[in-house]
């Protein structure tokens, strides 16, 4: 797995944090997971 350092504003990162407790998972599975989705996304907006 490769890693990447994002610096958030506090008006991200607080729903960020907020929503991955209420999901049980941590902020960064949450985050890995919407990336994921929206590239997928936006790779299929591609084709």
């Amino acid at each position: 797995m490769t890693t990447i350092t994002l610096e958030l504003p506090q008006n991200i990162y607080e729903p960020l944090q907020k929503a991955a407790a209420k999901a049980g998972q941590s902020p960064q599975e949450l985050i890995t997971k919407l990336l994921g989705q929206s590239i997928e996304n936006f790779a299929d907006d591609l084709l």
